[in-house]
């Protein structure tokens, strides 16, 4: 979802969808508990090519596509697509 701001308290949009899959965008909030998604645990990371989350994020991933999330608030930190 984006982050529009307007006055001083931003507002979260929805991810677009394209083709039924939501479009990511990196500071988009993830809700947990509304996508289908897989948490990659610390081992299987490097088995994707993906770097090392710093403490307090985790990679998930959903539709093919890993992002990169604060545990915290949800932000999208980073997104990797599988080719």
């Amino acid at each position: 979802m984006r982050i529009e701001h307007h006055d001083r308290h931003p507002r979260h949009v929805e991810p677009q969808h394209r083709r039924g899959r939501p479009h990511w965008a990196k500071g988009q909030r993830f809700e947990w508990k509304k996508y289908r998604h897989r948490e990659i645990h610390a081992r299987d990371y490097r088995r994707y090519r993906l770097q090392e989350p710093p403490r307090g994020h985790r990679w998930v991933e959903v539709d093919g596509r890993f992002l990169m999330v604060n545990v915290a608030t949800g932000i999208i930190a980073s997104i990797f697509m599988m080719h």
